[in-house]
């Protein structure tokens, strides 16, 4: 049973220079992919010159959901993410990059808003990501500051830049535990439920 889906951008701290480097043109999917993930088939001097910009990345130090979405995605394994492994849940990933003016990492919608007012909680900015890789921001790709335009922009295109994920429950039809089939009703039971909670992870 599907219900919802999640999406993974990357981020910086709002004091970041990476920003201001990139706030008129995006990141181009393949520069996004060369700032998080490690090519093993290039060699030390090459990766040197294909470093654009000066950051210090935060990665998942275990195996969990984020981090594997987000390589799978890319067509890598978790252990090619770069940065420094930060344990815990997701949030911290978020906390890591608060702290230090030079940090960048990825996570999930429903931790890099503020559900209240929809906009990125305070003191991280989303990298902007240049979607149709013209070189420049267009009018509608300066979507990343506000939460309502990310989902709208998703649910109508698929955008190969954005991993996206599906939340799955699986649940036996033959177990007659009234508890369970009471949360899923009660919980996920109408469609406007299910939509109010989409592209969320924390549920």
């Amino acid at each position: 049973m599907v219900l919802g889906k999640y999406a993974i951008l990357p981020v910086a701290n709002v004091n970041s220079p990476v920003l201001k480097n990139i706030s008129e043109k995006g990141l181009k999917e393949k520069e996004y992919k060369e700032l998080f993930f490690e090519d093993e088939n290039e060699q030390f001097e090459e990766k040197k010159k294909k470093s654009k910009y000066e950051v210090n990345l935060y990665t998942r130090e275990s195996r969990s959901c984020a981090p594997i979405a987000f390589a799978s995605h890319f067509g890598y394994e978790q252990s090619s993410i770069k940065g420094k492994g930060i344990s815990g849940d997701d949030k911290y990933l978020i906390h890591a990059v608060k702290k230090d003016t030079a940090g960048v990492t990825y996570n999930n919608l429903g931790l890099i808003y503020d559900l209240s007012t929809r906009k990125t909680v305070e003191g991280i900015a989303v990298l902007p990501l240049d979607l149709n890789g013209n070189g420049k921001l267009d009018g509608d790709e300066k979507i990343f500051d506000n939460l309502d335009k990310v989902i709208e922009k998703l649910e109508k295109e698929e955008i190969s830049s954005v991993p996206v994920e599906n939340i799955n429950v699986v649940y036996d039809l033959a177990n007659d535990n009234k508890n369970i089939r009471l949360f899923l009703v009660v919980g996920f039971g109408s469609r406007a439920k299910i939509q109010s909670r989409l592209w969320l992870s924390e549920f």
